[in-house]
């Protein structure tokens, strides 16, 4: 049975990543800068003044929503970083998630990957300042990839700083930003090892368009069993 190496996410990685959110804050205050010029230095009125009062707005709002944008992403993004900066790391014994959440095999309902950040990434590789405010996102901390890992029994894993989310009956979730530090090729890999973990005891799925989350989280509190089932049937009816 093989595994993935371990997925660490480098001081360096963090390091840009601190870099990409200021340079992000350096923009929102220069709009909100020229947005308050713009109010001071014209006041409302008609013509060229209200066409800039209305610009001022915009940029305004747009600082402002910018900067609590940012605020999620780091949330987001830094929520279940360890001071170690482990990910994913895999084993016989199960998996280790997010620093030292001890997941054993046999307590994994099922997985599932959703990547919804293609055109995010092409949008990335565009030039122009769009295609760079994109690469600069990306760089801040932007998941646009999610993994959820469901758990049968939470009786069974080792959670120190309660990172799992508890549904009824001892089961549960655990959800890591995955791609706000690495991409689609290091989920395929990671996606790989879980099938090798679980070998069919329990799905692993991947959806690359849109997914009902509902749907989706709802079967995370089923065991495996009962997945497989909702499964089956879902498939006849297609």
């Amino acid at each position: 049975m093989s595994f993935p190496a371990p997925l660490i996410v480098s001081e360096s990685q963090r390091a840009d990543a601190r870099r990409a959110r200021v340079t992000v804050l350096v923009i929102v205050a220069a709009c909100l800068a020229l947005a308050v010029f713009a109010l001071v230095a014209f006041p409302p009125g008609d013509g060229t003044r209200g066409s800039l009062t209305v610009v001022s707005i915009l940029l305004a709002g747009l600082g402002v929503l910018a900067a609590l944008r940012l605020l999620l992403i780091r949330r987001k993004a830094d929520r279940l970083l360890t001071p170690s900066g482990n990910i994913i790391a895999m084993s016989a014994r199960g998996v280790v998630a997010s620093g030292d959440v001890l997941i054993p095999w046999q307590a994994i309902s099922g997985v599932w990957a959703h990547d919804r950040g293609a055109s995010f990434r092409a949008q990335g590789r565009r030039r122009g300042p769009f295609g760079a405010l994109s690469r600069l996102m990306a760089r801040a901390g932007t998941s646009t990839i999610d993994l959820t890992i469901g758990i049968s029994d939470t009786t069974r894993i080792d959670d120190p700083h309660s990172l799992v989310t508890r549904h009824r009956e001892q089961r549960g979730r655990l959800e890591i930003p995955f791609g706000s530090w690495h991409g689609p090729d290091e989920l395929a890999r990671v996606m790989q090892g879980f099938a090798n973990g679980l070998q069919g005891a329990a799905p692993v799925r991947y959806c690359s368009g849109p997914m009902d989350y509902g749907a989706v989280w709802a079967g995370t509190a089923d065991g495996p069993d009962a997945i497989a089932k909702r499964e089956s049937e879902a498939a006849k009816g297609q």
